[in-house]
């Protein structure tokens, strides 16, 4: 069964303020967020991150990401030696064989099409990924070819 949990920050904030949830729930799950804010002039009404999730968006924004790819790297192999390896050793990750959430976005910001606005939809093109074998937080390198091939184009 669910947890509740909260966090309650009292009193001005004088910087922006970002809050980020992971969830490491094992086999992964949906969050529900609930948030409110008073006294601010310019803030989003849906923070980045949290809009429902599109999945047709989510597979037309790989689609693209897939045609780039398998034309800049011969197969999926290449493909994840020249994008995600370097990346993970940056990490402290080694040769890590799965890709964690909070390193896609190191991965995903080497597609020259993730210039803004394209750029802050790392977050919808690893869930869509994810769920292409397990939903389980990373990305293995299963999954990675999956969406390496998803636009036939290699």
């Amino acid at each position: 069964e669910g947890r509740n949990m909260s966090v309650l920050i009292i009193g001005d904030v004088p910087v922006a303020l970002t809050v980020a949830l992971l969830n490491r729930a094992a086999p992964a799950d949906t969050v529900a967020v609930r948030y409110g804010y008073q006294a601010l002039s310019s803030c989003p009404s849906i923070p980045i991150g949290c809009s429902k999730y599109d999945g047709l968006a989510a597979r037309a924004v790989v689609s693209n990401w897939s045609a780039w790819a398998s034309t800049k790297y011969l197969d999926a192999e290449q493909a994840w030696q020249g994008l995600c390896a370097n990346v993970l050793r940056a990490a402290g990750l080694g040769n890590a064989s799965e890709v964690p959430l909070e390193v896609w976005d190191a991965v995903w910001s080497q597609w020259p099409s993730a210039d803004p606005p394209r750029r802050a939809q790392w977050r919808l093109a690893f869930r869509y990924i994810d769920a292409l074998k397990q939903r389980d937080e990373v990305l293995s390198f299963a999954e990675f070819s999956r969406a390496y091939n998803l636009a036939g184009v290699g």
